[in-house]
């Protein structure tokens, strides 16, 4: 498939909205349902999805195809959006700022490098597969993530993770 200029600014035009779209969405639907709950429904919609991109660019023989796993991606992204507030008050208040600005350069830097390096070599060995062993790493994080946090906010490891920060602030 070959996309030309018109192309790609007519389907960043269509994709761009959506985004915007399913982002309102997830905000007003973190109002009735719990943000943990709604992550963990995005991974759980998001599973079937990563085992069908490698077949879907595969057979893939049309730009509806490339649009609809772009749209997916947007509907149903693994970010943290509507529960961040509850994940940033599980840092320690001294250093919210200083863990959360650092997680979030060091996702970004390895996600750079391992799309830009990792993907050329993974796709040239796997194919579409590479896509594949791109996002199941990346979904399992996230559930891990998601169950980590659940278990915070139930109060199962409070006392033993209040013990440890206050240890750590203490000896800086």
């Amino acid at each position: 498939l070959i996309y030309s200029f018109d192309h790609v600014i007519h389907y960043n035009f269509i994709i761009s909205p959506f985004h915007a779209q399913s982002f309102l969405f997830y905000i007003v639907l973190s109002y009735k349902i719990y943000p943990l709950k709604l992550l963990r429904a995005k991974i759980f919609i998001f599973i079937p999805f990563v085992f069908a991109i490698p077949y879907i660019f595969d057979n893939s023989n049309s730009l509806q195809n490339i649009l609809f796993v772009q749209l997916m991606l947007m509907a149903f992204p693994l970010n943290g959006g509507p529960a961040m507030s509850i994940v940033i008050t599980h840092f320690p208040i001294f250093r919210r700022f200083s863990y959360s600005s650092f997680i979030y350069a060091l996702s970004r830097a390895l996600v750079y490098v391992i799309t830009s390096f990792g993907f050329i070599y993974l796709h040239d060995y796997f194919g579409n597969w590479a896509f594949f062993f791109i996002l199941m790493p990346t979904l399992l994080g996230f559930w891990w993530a998601v169950k980590h946090f659940e278990r915070l906010e139930n109060g199962e490891d409070i006392a033993e993770y209040l013990k440890k920060a206050e240890s750590k602030s203490l000896s800086v």
